[in-house]
């Protein structure tokens, strides 16, 4: 599974990430497998950001999406610290305006 750069960053600083998963599947090529979700809290509406199976169980489903999570967390400082450079001189613009849809949310 691959995930664009912007994906990993807020995985990497957001702090209302929601791991889940769907299943059983009842029909197709894989039923009885589950699906794993990764998206953002309640208060963007659980809107998606990544999923990923099919998967064994749902215990199996959550724990490959945290691994995701937690992966991204892990590289924060290199995932938010290309952003800057990325950016360059409008990274503290790019940033002020992140702050301020997160307040208008």
């Amino acid at each position: 599974m691959g995930i664009s750069y912007l994906t990993g960053v807020i995985l990497a600083t957001r702090d209302d990430i929601v791991v889940t998963f769907g299943g059983p599947i009842t029909k197709g090529p894989h039923k009885g497998k589950y699906w794993g979700w990764i998206t953002f809290g309640e208060e963007d509406h659980h809107r998606p950001l990544i999923d990923g199976g099919p998967f064994d169980s749902s215990e199996l489903a959550i724990e490959c999406m945290q691994g995701v999570v937690d992966a991204c967390r892990k590289h924060r400082a290199e995932l938010t610290g290309e952003v800057v450079i990325l950016l360059g001189d409008s990274a503290p613009i790019v940033e002020e305006i992140i702050t301020l849809s997160r307040a208008q949310a």
